[in-house]
């Protein structure tokens, strides 16, 4: 699957390995490497030094060892439906500690932690908003008069958990997650933060939403208006 590619501590490309919608197959350990056996292709081996995150369809057996080496080098997995949206998403229990971290923990002992994330999530969908339309201006595409107060209404004030592009599947959805379990990784982040009496900080889901917001914004609305 197409994708950004990261690099680990040694420089090497890392890039991510995607487990088509429909594969039925095997994942198994195989010393420092992933052995995927998949129907009707030939087993192939890829290092674990060399994968940033994985996409795997459910129709994928992993065993214990596999789960266990992607566990321990760092490697998000994430496994999608059959219209390629996110099922869930398995992420190492340990992280050392980052000053962002440490900063969403002194987020939590707020009693009005929920009310300062909301503000913070609308100023990143707004922020993104904001450079869409500077690109759109130095394009030379300038926006129609009152439309850029309607995306606003529309990306900004709606309820965070819903998605910029409503009911509409596709195997991007899963990509998009990945990516940021992968960039969650990088930061030493958690893919959810409890608050007290157990409301959850679901950093994951929310940081999802906004590389959403950005494909709406800088690849469908740019084939629309092309």
């Amino acid at each position: 699957m197409p994708g950004a590619a990261t690099h680990d501590a040694r420089g090497a490309e890392r890039r991510p390995l995607f487990l088509g919608v429909r594969t039925s197959g095997r994942v198994d350990a195989d010393g420092p490497s992933l052995r995927v056996r998949a129907r009707g292709r030939a087993e192939t081996r890829f290092p674990l030094e060399r994968v940033s995150r994985v996409i795997a369809s459910p129709r994928v057996d992993w065993s214990a060892g596999a789960l266990r080496a992607c566990m321990e080098t760092g490697i998000p997995i994430v496994i999608v439906g059959d219209d390629g949206s996110p099922l869930g998403s398995f992420h190492p229990a340990h992280l050392r500690e980052s000053r962002f971290s440490e900063g969403i923990e002194e987020l939590l002992d707020r009693p009005d932690w929920r009310e300062l994330y909301t503000n913070w999530l609308r100023a990143a969908r707004m922020r993104l908003l904001a450079e869409w339309r500077e690109m759109r201006e130095r394009e030379g595409a300038s926006l129609a008069p009152g439309e850029f107060a309607e995306r606003v209404r529309k990306h900004v004030y709606r309820n965070a958990s819903d998605s910029p592009f409503g009911e509409t599947a596709g195997i991007w959805r899963g990509g998009l997650c990945a990516l940021a379990a992968n960039a969650l990784r990088r930061a030493r982040l958690q893919p959810v933060y409890w608050g007290s009496g157990g409301d959850a900080l679901e950093l994951l889901q929310d940081l999802t939403r906004l590389l959403e917001l950005r494909l709406r914004l800088e690849v469908r609305e740019g084939m629309e208006h092309g």
